[in-house]
């Protein structure tokens, strides 16, 4: 008779597999418009480490619509306000957020802004 391993045993996966490699995951949250800030709220952690130097953009299509930037960010919540630069109303629609390091991108993920 054939019993599975123990959870956590090396080799198989389980929960405490990625602690041990050491991963970092950047986890972004998106709130979308809020009239009191002036602006889009989003908040950004990491669940393990720090990253440094985090440029955040909203874009659609090809055109940067508003434009963040963290200096350090570690797995305290961080609040993000992101601008825009269209004058009163930002239109509603799909847009993408980006997240960069060193012109390298972290993230990349459609967002709504209703």
């Amino acid at each position: 008779m054939l019993q599975a391993p123990p959870p956590g045993a090396p080799g198989t996966g389980g929960p405490e597999a990625g602690a041990q490699r050491g991963t970092r995951h950047l986890v972004v949250r998106f709130y979308g418009r809020r009239h009191r800030l002036h602006g889009l709220l989003g908040v950004m952690y990491t669940t393990r480490g720090s990253l440094t130097d985090l440029t955040i953009q909203l874009r659609r299509g090809h055109q940067v619509i508003a434009r963040g930037h963290v200096a350090l960010l570690t797995s305290a919540r961080h609040r993000l306000v992101l601008d825009h630069d269209l004058g009163r109303h930002l239109p509603a629609g799909r847009y993408t957020l980006l997240v960069s390091h060193a012109g390298h991108t972290v993230l990349r993920r459609r967002v709504k802004v209703g």
